[in-house]
Order: C-alpha cells, then structure tokens, then sequence
C-alpha cells in the first residue's frame, strides 16, 4: 500500500514492480483508514493461511535480489574518485559492507572529495 500523495509515485512504482514479479500485492491506498483495513484484512488473512503461497512470493522476491548492489555501488564510486586522483600519495582504505565482505582500493589521501566519499562509505584499517 504505497504512500498516495508523492507527485512522482516513486513508492507505487517500486511495489508495482514486486508485484509484477508476483514477490507482493499491491493494493492502492484508498486514503481512508476504514476502507483501506476493509482491503486489507482479506489480503492478509489468505497470506496468513497459505504457507505456499508466501513461499512462492519470498523465492520470486529473492530472485529480484541483488545481494551484491552495495558493492557495485562502492566500487563505482571509488572507481569515480579514483579518475579525481593522478599523482597524490596513495593509502589504503576499505569499504565495510558487511562483517563478512570487504572490498580494497587504493586511494590518495589530498583528494577533499575523496574525503568526503570516504566518510560515507570507508572505514579506515
């Protein structure tokens, strides 16, 4: 039940796409509490009595999944900071994307941008 009144109806369009994939349904907010309960109490309670059905729609939202998406994220924006940087003194820096999953770049330490970048992403080792 996407939030109604964003003008671009960005929530709408990422459930639509769950809901495509039969990994969600997708019901429209009807803007009133008593109408929306009404809608979603049946939606509910088949979900809540049909173990088949929920398996069904986690394995299709898994195959929607992109487990590595924070690392090809990182990458590409080290990847950006690193085409900033051409004769600077390099460190090393790594990006934590999870306790099991650590990506390494070398990375030059006068790069303000690189800074920034770094605080948002990096952990430094």
């Amino acid at each position: 039940m996407p939030y109604p009144f964003h003008k671009d109806m960005h929530q709408r369009a990422n459930a639509k796409v769950l809901a495509n994939a039969n990994a969600a349904i997708l019901l429209d907010d009807a803007k009133d509490k008593k109408q929306n309960a009404e809608q979603l109490k049946p939606v509910l309670e088949s979900l809540l009595y049909d173990a088949a059905k929920r398996q069904s729609m986690a394995a299709h939202a898994k195959n929607l999944g992109r487990p590595d998406a924070a690392l090809a994220v990182a990458e590409v924006l080290l990847e950006m900071v690193r085409s900033d940087l051409s004769n600077a003194p390099q460190s090393r820096i790594f990006v934590r994307l999870s306790d099991k999953s650590r990506t390494q770049a070398s990375l030059a330490d006068e790069s303000p941008r690189l800074r920034r970048v770094a605080s948002h992403l990096c952990c430094r080792r």
